[in-house]
């Protein structure tokens, strides 16, 4: 089983129409993330506050939906399915520290 995310982007605040007419510009968390993980890879995130690790997390467990692009769950055959929000999270325990860590040789 794979995950996929295509052109995934996510903002907390959409803009209104009112505010889209004025010509305000849309902030993103996320903006055009795309990648796929594979069985038995391994995905580190790392990055400065408030640059959407939480986010990014938040959508491979199902806890948000993107405001454009998609997220998807891929069986073995290869064909794409919608993820099935409480079996992911049963399937996949994702702990998100909130505490900075050190490592003593680098990344």
């Amino acid at each position: 089983m794979s995950i996929a995310f295509e052109q995934v982007s996510f903002s907390y605040t959409p803009l209104t129409k009112r505010q889209k007419k004025a010509g305000e510009v849309q902030r993103y968390a996320l903006r055009n993330v795309s990648f796929t993980l594979n069985d038995g890879e391994f995905l580190a995130i790392a990055g400065h506050t408030g640059s959407g690790k939480s986010t990014l997390v938040q959508h491979l467990n199902g806890l948000a939906n993107p405001t454009e692009g998609r997220v998807l769950e891929r069986q073995r055959s290869g064909r794409p399915q919608k993820r099935e929000l409480r079996s992911r999270r049963h399937r996949r325990g994702i702990p998100v520290p909130r505490t900075p860590a050190v490592c003593r040789n680098g990344l």
